[in-house]
């Protein structure tokens, strides 16, 4: 079905409209303009008005830090959106006051999410692994190490125990070489908002920690994962270093380091947040002509990692959350369609 509208067109979403992931949530009263179509799968990329985004809830935004996705947009299926334009009823300048203090709401919620997150780990957990660390940082094998390895110890086996209980549902005692090859080529060089060569630093330490653990007979499978991070670095350090594959909250924090933004000056990182968004606005390719044909991507797929989590919906009308690599060819046979990743 070819739609009406074109990109650089503002459209209405249809009210009661109910969220990818928001059970009981619904779009009221949304807007925004066309940024992307993609009429093999039937969906259309939103840049929310200003309006919209002065009606965000708490929930709609604790939901946005959780997924790690830019609450200025929004992917909707061709049958959400009323078949017409509409005037915009924004401006330039309303949109920017309102990403302003949308922003800060943004980050506000963020650190309190992830102060409750932490405050639900298992303590006996962290006990387990500081203390394995701690005896490590003590040992001949950690102190032959060079500096820059050393310096990322800490952090790297931190990084990596967390991301292996919050995104592969393991703790330390069912840590494997999968759990290992799935945290290292995906969440890790992802969302770790640290150079190439650093994260480098972190696998090398991760290897290290698991041959240590391995040689004390400390972990039953430290030898498997100490051979695949030794194994998987190279693809790690590649993802790292290329900005396509980087979640929104690295890209975002790797985009103000670069820029000079001091990222503990709260009004700093606003500012930056707020012209980058409203930047991103302005690279919207423009709609004079009624001819203008979309902008198509070769493939709808071919940024999405094998082990990032996606929401795909069935002809039944049923929606199924899981890695890509299982729902892929489903999705190229036509039997789904992308709704969110």
């Amino acid at each position: 079905m070819k739609p009406l509208f074109k990109i650089g067109d503002y459209v209405r979403v249809k009210d009661g409209v109910e969220l990818v992931g928001l059970p009981g949530y619904f779009a009221k009263n949304w807007q925004g303009e066309v940024a992307e179509i993609d009429e093999d799968n039937e969906m259309v990329l939103l840049e929310l008005d200003a309006q919209t985004i002065d009606s965000f809830t708490d929930e709609y935004f604790r939901y946005c830090i959780n997924e790690e996705t830019d609450f200025v947009e929004y992917y909707f299926e061709f049958s959400d959106i009323e078949p017409t334009p509409v005037p915009r009823r924004d401006t330039d300048k309303l949109l920017e006051r309102v990403l302003e203090k949308a922003n800060k709401r943004y980050f506000e919620l963020d650190k309190d999410y992830y102060e409750e997150e932490e405050e639900e780990d298992d303590d006996d957990e962290d006990d387990v692994i500081e203390g394995l660390m701690n005896q490590w940082f003590e040992s001949s094998q950690f102190k032959a190490l060079s500096e820059e390895v050393k310096d990322k110890a800490d952090f790297g086996v931190d990084v990596f125990a967390q991301y292996a209980f919050n995104y592969e549902g393991v703790n330390f005692k069912d840590w494997t070489a999968d759990i290992v090859k799935a945290v290292c080529t995906d969440s890790l060089p992802r969302k770790v908002s640290a150079s190439a060569n650093d994260i480098g630093f972190m696998m090398d330490a991760l290897a290290a920690f698991f041959d240590w653990m391995h040689l004390n007979q400390l972990h039953p499978q430290a030898e498997k994962m100490r051979d695949e991070a030794r194994k998987v670095k190279p693809i790690t350090v590649k993802i790292a270093s290329d900005p396509s594959q980087w979640g929104f909250a690295k890209s975002f924090v790797m985009g103000a380091m670069n820029a000079g933004v001091d990222m503990d000056d709260r009004e700093d990182v606003d500012a930056y947040l707020a012209q980058t968004q409203l930047q991103a606005l302005s690279r919207l390719p423009a709609s004079n002509s009624f001819n203008q044909k979309p902008v198509m991507k070769e493939s709808p797929y071919k940024n999405i990692n094998s082990n990032t989590k996606i929401t795909v919906r069935y002809g039944d009308g049923k929606l199924i959350t899981d890695k890509f690599k299982r729902l892929e060819k489903d999705l190229s046979s036509g039997k789904c369609k992308l709704i969110s990743r």
